[in-house]
């Protein structure tokens, strides 16, 4: 079990890999925004005005973006996490002697995944808002709740479905 959670991990990586980078760049665009910017430029800077008020339209139509945004990335790894990791698992999970619940582990494991990806624009939307205290303890709160459930699970003797619903339930606390 020890061995499929690694796997399932491993696979869950590639759903970091759909940010393509605009993790660096959507906190830039808030900060702008926030600083009293009309707008943004995909090059270089516009020259500030003296004095502006926070750009709330602007970090709305940005906010909006970006959700979409994320939530079709999600949609697209989850898709492609269902097609090739499940292509990938057939056989390490034919010899793991899990059989069904392993496949209804790994289902579980892809929704966190989707979930993840597609709320982590409030990450971004925090860190370019200069609110890091914010995101620092939903950072900390996610962690230990992931510990204490994946320990009392694992107490419990619940193998690699305690690490599967312990990844779970961190998404849920850290993006609540």
């Amino acid at each position: 079990e020890l061995a499929m959670w690694f796997v399932f991990g491993a696979l869950g990586q590639f759903g970091n890999l759909a940010d393509f980078g605009f993790g660096s760049t959507i906190p830039r665009i808030y900060n702008y925004l926030l600083a009293g910017a009309d707008d943004f430029e995909a090059e270089g800077l516009r020259e500030a005005k003296k004095g502006g008020a926070p750009n709330f339209d602007g970090i709305r139509r940005v906010n909006a973006t970006v959700r979409s945004l994320y939530l079709k990335l999600s949609l697209a790894a989850v898709g492609l996490l269902m097609m090739g990791g499940t292509l990938y698992l057939m056989r390490p999970i034919a010899q793991s002697g899990l059989g069904g619940k392993a496949w209804w582990l790994w289902a579980v494991f892809v929704v966190a995944i989707g979930y993840n990806l597609a709320t982590s624009h409030w990450a971004l939307a925090v860190q370019g808002l200069n609110r890091m205290r914010d995101l620092q303890m939903t950072y900390v709160m996610s962690s230990v709740s992931y510990v204490l459930c994946a320990a009392i699970m694992l107490l419990w003797n619940m193998g690699l479905a305690s690490m599967v619903l312990a990844t779970f339930v961190r998404g849920l606390v850290q993006w609540v």
